[in-house]
């Protein structure tokens, strides 16, 4: 793994893909509670 020059943008990046991944996953069980 390359070390970026600004280590934050790794740490917003990951913050962002984590919250989207923990969005969709809510998302995804709430639609198949509905579902259900």
């Amino acid at each position: 793994m390359h070390q970026t020059a600004d280590p934050e943008v790794t740490v917003v990046e990951f913050g962002v893909a984590g919250l989207a991944v923990a969005t969709d996953q809510l998302l995804t069980a709430f639609a198949g509670g509905r579902d259900a």
